[in-house]
C-alpha cells in the first residue's frame, strides 16, 4: 500500500511538472512545435495554434509540410539535410494560415530526444514586420535595374535609327 501512494504521490508530481513546462511554453510569443521525424505534430505551443489560426485539436492532427506554402519546399529539403547533418538549423520559409493567408517565418529547428524517441522542436517567429522594409528595398533595387535596361534599350535603339 505504501509503494502504491508512493507512486501516485510521484506520478501527481510528474503531471504538474509537465503542466508547467506547458505553461511556459504557451507563454512565449513565438509558436513552438515538437514533431517526429515523418512531420507529424506532437506537441504545439497555444502561439502556433493561434498564430495559425486552428485549434489545438486540429492543429495536433496536421503534419509539419501541412503548414508551408508549395514554395518553400525546396528550402524546407535543405532545411531537413542540414537538421540531419548538423542537429540544428535556422532557416526562413512561408506558412499558410488556415484561413489561406501567409505568413512570413524564421524556423530554428533543433533535434531532441524525448524517451529515447528522437523528435525535431522547431520555434518558428512571425518575420511579417521585417519583410516590407526587405520587399520595399528590393522593389526599389529592381526598379533600378529595370531603368538601366530601359536607358540601354533606348540607347541601342538610337544608335539603330541613325546608323
Amino acid at each position: 500500500m505504501h509503494t502504491n501512494a508512493l507512486q501516485k504521490i510521484e506520478a501527481y508530481k510528474m503531471e504538474e511538472e509537465l503542466k508547467e513546462r506547458a505553461q511556459l511554453l504557451d507563454a512565449t510569443t513565438d509558436s513552438i512545435v515538437f514533431h517526429d521525424l515523418d512531420g507529424n505534430i506532437i506537441f504545439a505551443n497555444v502561439t502556433a495554434c493561434r498564430a495559425h489560426g486552428y485549434s489545438i485539436g486540429e492543429f495536433m492532427k496536421m503534419n509539419i509540410l501541412d503548414l508551408n506554402v508549395p514554395e518553400s519546399v525546396i528550402k524546407i529539403e535543405r532545411g531537413t539535410m542540414e537538421l540531419m547533418e548538423k542537429g540544428e538549423t535556422t532557416y526562413e520559409s512561408v506558412h499558410i494560415r488556415k484561413d489561406k493567408s501567409a505568413m512570413p517565418v524564421e524556423v530554428h529547428a533543433q533535434m531532441i530526444e524525448v524517451s529515447g524517441s528522437p523528435l525535431v522542436m522547431s520555434v518558428a517567429r512571425d518575420i511579417m514586420a521585417r519583410k516590407p522594409k526587405n520587399l520595399i528595398s528590393s522593389l526599389f533595387n529592381m526598379n533600378i535595374k529595370l531603368f538601366r535596361i530601359l536607358c540601354l534599350y533606348e540607347h541601342l535603339s538610337c544608335q539603330l535609327h541613325i546608323n
